[in-house]
Formats: C-alpha cells, structure tokens, sequence
C-alpha cells in the first residue's frame, strides 16, 4: 500500500509525517480522571508540552540497560506511580493486563498472536479478542517463562517494605504502615508463594 501510495503520489509519506508529528503527546479525559497516551506517563508530566513530555509519552523511559534479546530495559515507572488519573498506556506488550498503581498496560500482542485489548471507561472493565494469526515474530517472546513476579520480573523486598500506598478496586486508597507491611511480610513469606498466583490478596497484605 505505502509503495503504490509513494508512486502515486510522492508526496503523501511526507504528509503522514507532518499529521504524526502535528498530534497531542497524551489526552487528559474525564475531567482529569483519565490520561491516555502511548508509553505512559509519571503524573508530574499530565497536562503539560515538552519535548521531555512528548519523548516519555511516546517511547517511555528505561534504565540505560538492554536485555538479553538486545532491546532496552523499561524504567518501571508504574511501580512508582502515586497519581490520581488513570494512565492507560501500551507501547511494551504483556501476556496479561493487569493493573499497576491505577495505571494499566493495554498493549497484550495482537501483532505478535496475543489479544487485543480495550477497557470501557469509567466501568474499567476489560475486554479482548483474541489475534487472528501471528503477524510478526517478536524479537522478545510474549510469554516468558522466567521465574518470578509480573512479565518474569523476579520478586523485589522493596515492593512490599516500608509504609506502602495501595490502590484498591473497591475501597479506593489504602494505606499500610511500615510496621503492619513488616508483619504482613512476615506471614506471607512463610507460605512461599508468588502473590501473583493468589485468587485474593487483601489490600493490607
């Protein structure tokens, strides 16, 4: 299509850059309760115009690392995040969704035989269909079987030390002091098991 389109009219790719590069990094909806983009973004960049917005909006941020497969090492900038809007991003495809601080990653791989996601807003239900074929090999497999927490990350202590702030579905913000995380810590960790694998966890766990 973009050969035929380049012979029929030269001009057009150059066309389609300017209308790209003319487009808003991120939208704030909702009155605020919703921010859309790309990559993601940290809440101290919702609503403003750079070119540091733009970059991170659109490409993300990362730890100056590349992995085993040669691609760049994602900052987890979800793990941080503490805002108030939902941030719905994509960018970096995951098997599953999940959410993360009120943030979630939509991107589950249609291109590379995984889902298409799209989550009704504000409901914040997910649904997804399921690829038709394979449309390209990922570089990176969609699903790892690294041992671990979320996407094979493994299981880190400072996720769950210290005084935590924990976004929950149905009582909203809850706050966990150090010592109840400590003696949390404690009980869970006598059972050995990833806490991703649990049907329920409760916010103050």
């Amino acid at each position: 299509q973009l050969e035929r389109e380049d012979a029929e009219h030269p001009e057009f790719r150059g066309q389609v850059r300017e209308f790209i590069d003319s487009l808003v990094s991120h939208y704030v909806l909702d009155d605020g309760k919703l921010v859309v983009c790309h990559a993601g973004l940290p809440e101290k960049y919702h609503g403003r115009t750079s070119g540091r917005v733009r970059s991170h909006a659109l490409y993300g941020d990362t730890t100056g690392e590349t992995d085993e497969f040669g691609l760049p090492v994602r900052y987890p900038w979800a793990e941080e995040y503490r805002g108030r809007a939902t941030v719905v991003y994509g960018h970096t495809p995951v098997p599953t969704t999940s959410w993360i601080n009120n943030t979630i990653c939509l991107d589950t791989g249609a291109v590379f035989g995984g889902k298409m996601t799209a989550l009704r807003w504000p409901e914040r239900e997910l649904v997804d269909v399921p690829a038709e074929k394979v449309w390209y090999e990922p570089v990176k497999p969609l699903v790892t079987e690294a041992p671990g927490g979320r996407e094979g990350r493994p299981l880190d202590i400072a996720d769950v030390q210290g005084r935590r702030v924990v976004e929950t579905r149905h009582m909203g913000r809850v706050a966990v002091r150090e010592e109840n995380a400590a003696a949390a810590l404690e009980v869970m960790s006598r059972f050995a098991v990833d806490p991703q694998l649990l049907a329920y966890l409760p916010p103050t766990m």
